[in-house]
């Protein structure tokens, strides 16, 4: 590269994450393009810019590190005519800039500089957590169904699976669970192979927390909502868990939950003068839930 001028401090200073550090500032003539090697480091994030559209970056690690995740930060076509990307290290290492001409090749300024205020931002959120999704597969026992204190339909078990998250980021940490379901309910009578779908969110009360690794407990309420052939259905109830989270937030977990699940039915009226009137009544069943999950 011709031209070349430093204008920010020294590279061992790049490191700092509470102001802006200027790593590159120089003319990049296309006639004598050469490469610039930079150190980059791990959680901090990077700026670079070129004064003018249609210029592009190429990089290259050494020592078998990984290249930087880039992403551009400027429209497609910027009204001030110059192109800008953020760039995310995944290691620290050396990283060698070049840059890509388009047709016109022509002189152009080059920037790149550390990010102190995306740097916080990035830092903020791994500090408060993010979700983390994962399949659960689980087996739920059915009681016998109750209308007004009175036994209705047989008892039933069911299989299935969701997808479901953990996890989340500041207070939504305390949510977790099934974000879509689906179990298939065996039994007798009316409950005999019915397909339910499902959402099932659980609100962590005690224990646990997003950023433990290893085995973690927590305790707390659970709503499970749905519908099936003959209707809706909502049910509340509570859960205990165990969590496996590795240095990533990755892992397992294992759960149980007890629920007293309502549904509204249509059945025959008790005037035997018109049977073929029927009355709505409340419908609930008892149900308890194992399941088993993996987390990515």
């Amino acid at each position: 590269m011709a031209g070349a001028l430093f204008v920010g401090a020294p590279l061992a200073a790049q490191d700092s994450a509470d102001s802006n550090v200027v790593l590159l500032d120089l003319l990049v003539d296309p006639s004598v393009n050469e490469p610039h090697r930079v150190f980059l480091a791990k959680g901090i994030v990077y700026r670079a810019s070129f004064a003018m559209s249609g210029v592009s970056i190429r990089m290259r690690s050494y020592e078998r590190k990984q290249i930087p995740f880039v992403v551009p930060v400027t429209p497609t076509e910027d009204a001030s005519g110059r192109s800008e990307f953020e760039i995310y290290p995944q290691d620290d290492g050396e990283i060698e800039f070049l840059a890509l001409f388009n047709d016109q090749s022509i002189p152009v300024r080059f920037r790149l500089w550390s990010d102190a205020r995306a740097t916080a931002r990035g830092r903020r959120s791994a500090e408060e957590g993010y979700w983390e999704i994962g399949l659960d597969a689980f087996y739920t026992t059915y009681g016998e169904q109750m209308i007004e204190g009175d036994t209705y339909g047989e008892a039933h078990s069911s299989i299935g699976a969701c997808f479901s998250f953990r996890n989340g980021p500041g207070i939504l940490g305390r949510l977790n669970g099934c974000a879509l379901g689906m179990e298939v309910i065996e039994g007798e009578g009316d409950a005999l192979n019915r397909t339910r779908f499902f959402i099932e969110p659980r609100f962590r009360l005690l224990g646990g927390g997003s950023r433990h690794e290893g085995m973690s407990a927590d305790a707390g309420l659970v709503l499970s909502a749905g519908t099936m052939e003959r209707g809706p259905y909502v049910g509340p109830g509570v859960y205990g868990a165990l969590d496996f989270r590795g240095k990533e937030g990755n892992g397992a977990r294992l759960f149980v939950s007890g629920r007293y699940d309502w549904e509204p039915e249509e059945i025959q009226g008790s005037d035997p003068m018109e049977p073929w009137v029927t009355e709505k009544v409340s419908v609930w069943t008892p149900s308890l839930r194992l399941g088993l999950g993996y987390y990515w």
